[in-house]
């Protein structure tokens, strides 16, 4: 795992995450217990502050007790409290529709219509053109806020699998919280359809963002798909904003 000194995120801390979420006897034992009935949640979860991942890893090599004499796995019960006291509760569940019952994970979209896409009025068939105004109306409940701040000892990126993003995310929805690739494509597609550009546009900066940090665009925004990649839509989903409209910035 590597980023450019451009992240936000720099080197420690993704090595101290990478450490902590994708390898070790602490996941083992997190995912043994059964804290989670997905096991995504735990990787999806920050540490509370004001713990960062080295913290938390020492702490676990000395829990309960230390552990240079006493070679036994450590039981689900202690497995869980040590997650509860180094950890947050874990990510909203999702709720019928594909939105979470959270707001506060909601980003505003200034380019959302509430009285749905353009071309829907265009629709003779009643049925499509509903079906258009529920699939428009679902854009606001999978948008995610920009996950970009200074470097500090205090910041929360340090204590999230989340990679850093500069513009609003659209997210596939449910268990899938945060930037993919391919999916992004589609994403851009629908958006543009939904006469949405400004957002699509801030899709593309999100995805050339981690290309500037790592190198190359991974499978998702999480610290945990830095070791992949997906198909290469990236150029194409640029070309499709850039048709529209004539350039990807600002809301023309």
């Amino acid at each position: 795992v590597s980023a450019r000194s451009s992240d936000a995120m720099n080197e420690a801390s993704l090595v101290g995450l990478t450490d902590l979420y994708c390898t070790g006897e602490l996941l083992a034992a997190v995912q043994r217990a059964g804290i989670w009935s997905d096991s995504k949640d735990f990787v999806d979860t920050p540490i509370k502050p004001p713990h960062v991942a080295g913290d938390v890893l020492l702490a676990w090599r000395r829990y309960p007790r230390d552990w240079r004499n006493d070679e036994r796995e450590r039981t689900d019960d202690e497995v869980r409290a040590f997650v509860a006291r180094y950890f947050e509760a874990g990510p909203a569940r999702p709720v019928e529709g594909g939105e979470v019952d959270v707001d506060d994970a909601r980003a505003t979209l200034p380019d959302w219509d509430p009285d749905g896409p353009a071309f829907a009025t265009d629709l003779a068939d009643p049925k499509l053109r509903d079906f258009a105004r529920r699939v428009h109306a679902l854009w606001p409940s999978l948008a995610r806020p920009p996950w970009t701040d200074p470097p500090a000892t205090d910041h929360p990126g340090w204590r999230s699998t989340l990679l850093p993003l500069p513009r609003a995310a659209i997210v596939p929805g449910e268990r899938f919280r945060e930037t993919y690739y391919w999916d992004s494509y589609w994403t851009a597609l629908g958006l543009l359809a939904s006469g949405m550009r400004s957002t699509a546009a801030g899709m593309c900066e999100n995805m050339l963002s981690l290309v500037d940090a790592h190198g190359f665009m991974p499978n998702g925004a999480r610290v945990y798909y830095l070791n992949r990649s997906q198909p290469p839509v990236l150029a194409s989903t640029v070309a499709a904003v850039c048709g529209v409209g004539g350039t990807a910035g600002g809301g023309t």
